[in-house]
């Protein structure tokens, strides 16, 4: 479908199947959540998607979009246009500036993905991948004598899913009761204390990479469009909502991000903001 009109090929696929069913606009998932959030504040200038993959759409002046006005001369320059930045895939293949947070593996999670060399961004920050990479550096740790392993699942590609790398930091008690628990049940090991704590603090440092790494892509966009003053970003995805404390890392990113610069950025939660956004824009555009 490269270089086609997907709206015109929808249609014709609903006019072979039957299906009385016009076509009346197409967008991403972040557009859609940008457009839900904006229906309820005007301050969204920003739409996130952080779950499964990882992507950003904000509101962008169109005499900054030298591609818009060369096609359209007598458009009013300050007037708005919302870019989808597919912005899992910045600095790809390049690493030009991703060869700074990159590791070994990193390394090796792209090497066994299929889009190998690009979407780099992303596999550093979607839930698709935190858990390959903590998987990655657990069995460093087993091989290093300081964990026991579980039971082969280190060995294993997708052998420590990325729901369990969020359940090893959540709030537990000094025993780390809960990452036994999970240990026991999901792998059949016993694990001393220390391991544990070995354990809770590679996730943690997954984790913390994350949010520091989408935070601070949001934060040179917010910076770039002059929005940070008074914005609002609107997110959705099952690693912003699920992964425990995730928003807090995020803001005291921003924090280091800004220094003595005063800000003011909301991240919100936006649910089902995709498939709300899309049924706004249809109607808008009826």
């Amino acid at each position: 479908v490269v270089g086609k009109d997907v709206c015109a090929l929808l249609a014709e696929q609903f006019k072979k199947e039957g299906v009385d069913m016009g076509v009346t606009a197409v967008l991403n998932d972040t557009v859609g959540t940008l457009v839900t959030e904006y229906f309820k504040d005007d301050r969204a200038l920003l739409g996130v998607i952080i779950g499964t993959g990882f992507n950003v759409a904000y509101w962008e002046k169109v005499g900054n979009i030298p591609k818009y006005m060369r096609a359209n001369k007598e458009a009013d320059p300050d007037a708005t246009m919302c870019i989808n930045m597919e912005c899992g895939n910045f600095d790809s293949p390049t690493m030009r500036v991703l060869k700074n947070v990159y590791n070994k593996y990193d390394i090796e999670v792209d090497a066994a993905s299929p889009n190998k060399g690009l979407g780099l961004t992303e596999k550093l920050v979607s839930g698709l991948y935190m858990g390959e990479i903590a998987r990655l550096a657990l069995r460093d740790l087993k091989k290093a004598g300081i964990i026991k392993g579980l039971n082969g699942k280190l060995e294993e590609k997708k052998g420590f899913p990325a729901w369990h790398l969020s359940a090893c930091v959540e709030e537990d008690d000094s025993r780390l009761s809960k990452i036994e628990k999970i240990l026991k049940k999901e792998y059949g090991v016993e694990s001393t204390l220390f391991e544990r704590e070995a354990i809770r603090k590679v996730c943690e440092w997954v984790v913390l990479r994350s949010a520091r790494v989408a935070a601070t892509i949001i934060g040179t966009v917010v910076l770039k469009a002059g929005f940070e003053w008074d914005c609002t970003v609107a997110i959705d995805g099952s690693v912003f909502e699920k992964t425990p404390n995730y928003p807090k890392l995020m803001y005291e990113a921003f924090n280091d991000l800004f220094g003595d610069q005063p800000y003011n950025i909301r991240l919100v939660l936006t649910k089902d903001g995709s498939g709300v956004g899309a049924g706004l824009s249809a109607a808008l555009m009826s």
